[in-house]
Order: structure tokens, then sequence, then C-alpha cells
């Protein structure tokens, strides 16, 4: 199911066409699973889309909480008991963050079992850099305990073309060193 997150995503950074497509496709999948004109049995408003109590599957579709249930991964989910997450990056900058930690702003994935070309079409990694040649694991368990705060975990919206819907959370302060290992050269 595409999210409401990767729809707002692909209109704001430009991407229209698409973002219809997926719009089409969630009202073809909700007729298709809800039925159309369900309950309206001998009144005509089948055709028309329309349900016993007046609404449409479309509008249905639209209300806040049909939206809300569509997130495969609502914010926050599972950073109370996460403990490790990983980052996923270039062989070549695996010897600065070893020495230097990551720096504010880097992401990183609860996922560690993402193959290189996985990692960048799940977490709309730039195609240009290439594919990710290591990965770098995040202590999360030991940032929480020296008293930094976890961000939330999110669902990756569609960026540098590539579709993500993979899931992230972005650390806004540096990660120093101690609390990461490089797990895949």
């Amino acid at each position: 199911v595409t999210t409401a997150g990767s729809i707002y995503h692909n209109l704001s950074d430009g991407h229209i066409p698409y973002a219809a497509g997926q719009i089409i496709a969630i009202a073809g999948i909700f007729a298709v699973t809800r039925g159309i004109g369900a309950g309206a049995e001998g009144t005509g408003a089948a055709d028309a889309g329309a349900t016993a109590n007046g609404a449409s599957w479309l509008s249905r579709l639209l209300e806040p909480k049909a939206i809300a249930h569509a997130h495969i991964a609502p914010e926050g989910a599972g950073t109370g008991d996460l403990s490790e997450a990983f980052h996923y990056t270039r062989a070549q900058n695996v010897a600065s963050i070893e020495e230097n930690g990551l720096r504010a702003g880097s992401y990183a994935t609860p996922r560690g079992d993402l193959s290189p070309t996985q990692a960048q079409i799940d977490l709309a990694l730039p195609p240009n850099r290439g594919l990710p040649g290591a990965m770098v694991r995040v202590d999360v368990a030991g940032l929480r305990q020296a008293g930094y705060d976890i961000p939330k975990v999110t669902q990756v919206g569609r960026s540098f073309n590539m579709p993500g819907g993979g899931e992230e959370m972005q650390f806004p302060y540096p990660i120093p060193p101690e609390f990461l290992k490089v797990v895949a050269p």
C-alpha cells in the first residue's frame, strides 16, 4: 500500500503524475477490497459509487483516519525497544566514520539486512553516488543509556527519483565513534 507520506513527498518534490498514479492505485485497491456502492442495493447509487449513508467510496478513502491507517511504519514506531540501527554508506567513508563518528543529521535504519541495491531503493539514497559499500552499526541502546534522545523511526519518502518506503531515523546530533561499529566493509 502506498502511504500518504509518500504521496505528500511526491507532490512536494514536483512528481505530480507519480503521486496521481499512487492516489489512483489506492482508490482502486480500496474499491476492490471495500466494494463500490456497498449497501446501496436497488437505489441506483451503486453506479455512482455512493454508499447507503450517502458517502462515496472515494470520500471514505480520503477520510483522515483511512489515510492514517495506510502508514506502514507510524512515526515513533519501535524506538523504545530498538537496540541498534544501521547506517549504509560508501566504503571510502569508513575510515572517517571510525575516527570521527557520524555527523549531525546522519540517517540510520532499523534494518540491518538490506542488500546494497535494496538499501539504495528503500532508503532513497542518491543513485549518482553508487551503491553503498559499507554498513555501520549504531549502538542505539548505548546512546540511550548515555542520555541521548533517540529519534523516532519514520517512513522514507521518495527522493532522488528513488521510491523509498523503508524506515529511517535522523540523528540531530553527531554520533561519537564509540557508539559505532563497521559490520560490513
